[in-house]
């Protein structure tokens, strides 16, 4: 019952509009499904690392001010290095995949990974919220059933951002090229306006 609860949580949690769902989208929109779902393998892939690390106790180090800070800036400068990527990408032809590659060569599971693993309001959901909700079921259970729990909210959150995927690789298919450019652009617009929130929380912090 709390595996489901939790699932629950994680699909939940995939409307929240970020920068991992717009990467998503647009992974999907240019390359298709496959690209978009690697995406979304990194990013679960993180939050099993932070998972982890709940259990571990180790998850409330992270939770410092100088180690935040750095995060912010990391994580900054890897949202507006994908969100050139993907301006780049968007201005060739859609046909002309080995010219785009070179523009956006990046491992789409890595990237996934990255956007994740080095984003502080991540970090800080696990440490403030989803860290809490599990650790509070040891009183009760023991460390196998509370980790098997935990993985609810991942899979909730691989449903919720494997249909995203879907969608994302539908629209590709189905839409004029010049929209899908548009959507593309847009999206990068949206990516880069989220490294500049970056460096100024950094900044003011």
């Amino acid at each position: 019952m709390i595996f489901f609860t939790n699932a629950l949580l994680g699909l939940a949690l995939v409307g929240e509009i970020g920068q991992v769902n717009l990467e998503i989208l647009r992974r999907g929109i240019r390359y298709g499904f496959i690209n978009a779902f690697l995406v979304v393998l990194g990013v679960v892939s993180a939050d099993l690392v932070y998972l982890t690390l709940s259990l571990l106790g180790i998850i409330t180090i992270l939770n410092q001010p100088s180690i935040l800070r750095a995060l912010w800036i990391i994580g900054g400068l890897s949202i507006g290095i994908i969100a050139i990527q993907g301006f780049k990408s968007a201005m060739i032809p859609r046909d002309q995949d080995s010219a785009c590659d070179k523009y956006d060569d990046s491992n789409p599971f890595v990237t996934g990974f990255s956007l994740n693993f080095l984003h502080p309001t991540n970090l800080i959901w696990w440490v403030t919220i989803l860290g809490p909700i599990i650790i509070s079921d040891l009183a009760a259970h023991a460390w196998p059933i509370v980790y098997l729990n935990g993985l609810g909210i991942l899979a909730g959150g691989l449903i919720g951002c494997t249909l995203l995927a879907s969608g994302a690789g539908m629209l590709r298919t189905r839409f004029p090229v010049w929209i899908l450019r548009h959507v593309a652009i847009g999206s990068s617009c949206i990516m880069l306006m989220f490294a500049l929130k970056f460096f100024y929380t950094a900044l003011v912090m």
